[in-house]
């Protein structure tokens, strides 16, 4: 997918989002965005809290890098 039609597909949800959970939020890009999405953490609190929740949404992805390289 390229990253204009990224854009639309965010752009056409964005206003029913807005009344979406933080885990509804994640289930839905990271279900719309698959394989290619990640989320980049720093280990803060709010970084723990997103991991934590996709834990809950999505379970069975669990590949961690602690590398500074994209993963392939």
């Amino acid at each position: 997918m390229s990253a204009t039609a990224g854009h639309e597909k965010i752009g056409a949800v964005q206003a029913e989002a807005e009344r979406w959970s933080a885990e509804e939020v994640l289930r839905w890009g990271l279900a719309e965005f698959h394989p290619r999405a990640a989320i980049a953490s720093s280990f803060g609190a709010e970084d723990v809290a997103l991991i934590d929740a996709r834990t809950f949404v999505c379970s069975h992805w669990t590949r961690i890098s602690f590398s500074r390289k994209p993963m392939n």
